[in-house]
């Protein structure tokens, strides 16, 4: 005997003719103050023991350097070096299909992609002027807008959105770093944060809240990180254990109290827990990364960690279990024979895309196993912003 949820009721009623029932572990990612404003996430939580790798029929050309997921999960952009350097898959089910190219691709290298929240707005930065190419989506045709009245001053090698779409942080070589203002579709500098990145910025990073802005550097500090307050970005005080070496990767995890940093040298992989502004890094896991860093991600749950190394030789995306401050390493995909450039969970958590240097540069893998018919949901655990 067991019980089955009723939507109208909202309960779950007797159901005598279920004798068996398989329980899927949800995470409730609190977004608010409890006020009833904001509502709460909820993500099942797959298994990331055992994934399968799905085909996919057109790789991108070149190095596939980032890759970003529509929030709804519907979309997978890549950017690469390598024409038309922005390639657009549709997914459905299990099967990911081509989009036709835009009308405006972008110049140069893809080095960054990321996704508006509402999934309107898509950018790309990129190695030759204007650097930073945005595209609005409707249905499945991406339009290049007008390029910004100030461009970056130099390759950009990163972008983020902020989460409520009014900021585009764009980052590169040159001591480029900007942060643009969007109003509708026009997007215009803001002045500069007084305190600005050291070096070559090679990443950054929103975090879930829209709080902060973490931005990873090749000179030291090597991360910054600014607290925001309408368009005034101000520098925090620097985590209590810095890098010692160029930050190429971040990750906030879901509830925005967990920020991961990747690098190209030292001990690679660095974990900090937020208290307010103050950023304390917790103790490495037991196993570490022996290969440069390059994308990290945090699943839609916070249950899993994935990052990509650079080795010459052939690397494993380096997947980790999370629980509180323990990460526990899982030996689930093996080396792919190339150099791993980017990765990233899809929203829903049944999917990851990594991003490779030669062959087949786009693979995709998927869960253990679907969302059993009929499941019963039970918490996994509670996520919770604030301070």
């Amino acid at each position: 005997m067991a019980y089955k949820y009723n939507p109208f009721t909202k309960k779950l009623d007797f159901n005598p003719t279920v004798t068996e029932v398989t329980t899927v572990p949800l995470s409730i990612i609190e977004r608010g103050d409890y006020s009833g404003n904001t509502p709460p996430i909820v993500r099942p939580c797959f298994d990331w023991s055992a994934p399968t790798e799905i085909s996919i029929s057109s790789s991108p050309a070149g190095n596939a350097n980032d890759i970003a997921w529509s929030p709804n999960g519907e979309y997978v952009a890549v950017v690469s070096a390598s024409s038309p350097r922005v390639k657009i898959y549709q997914r459905s089910v299990n099967t990911f299909n081509t989009l036709a190219d835009p009308g405006t691709l972008p110049t140069g290298s893809g080095n960054g992609i990321s996704w508006s929240l509402d999934g309107e707005f898509l950018g790309v930065a990129h190695s030759t002027t204007p650097f930073i190419t945005i595209y609005q989506r409707s249905n499945n045709t991406f339009t290049k807008l007008s390029d910004p009245g100030t461009l970056p001053g130099g390759n950009s090698l990163g972008v983020a959105w902020s989460p409520n779409g009014r900021f585009l942080a764009v980052g590169g070589t040159s001591s480029s770093f900007a942060i643009y203002e969007r109003s509708g579709t026009t997007f215009t500098k803001l002045a500069d944060p007084a305190t600005m990145p050291a070096g070559n910025t090679n990443v950054c990073q929103f975090s879930p809240d829209g709080r902060f802005l973490a931005v990873g550097h090749s000179s030291t500090p090597f991360i910054t990180i600014y607290d925001i307050d309408d368009i005034t970005f101000t520098k925090v005080s620097n985590p209590d254990v810095l890098p010692s070496d160029g930050v190429l990767g971040l990750a906030w995890n879901p509830n925005s109290q967990v920020l991961s940093v990747g690098s190209d040298a030292d001990t690679r992989l660095k974990i900090y827990n937020r208290s307010n502004t103050t950023f304390t890094k917790i103790s490495d896991p037991a196993t570490m990364p022996d290969f440069t860093i390059r994308k990290m991600h945090y699943d839609s749950t916070g249950k899993y960690l994935a990052l990509s190394t650079t080795h010459d030789g052939g690397s494993s995306p380096v997947i980790y279990s999370v629980s509180g401050d323990t990460y526990t390493l899982l030996t689930d995909i093996a080396a792919l024979g190339t150099t791993l450039l980017s990765i990233k969970f899809s929203p829903d958590t049944q999917y990851l895309a990594i991003g490779v240097g030669s062959g087949t540069t786009l693979r995709m893998y998927r869960t253990t196993a679907d969302m059993p018919s009929g499941a019963v949901a039970g918490v996994d655990k509670v996520f919770r912003n604030g301070t």
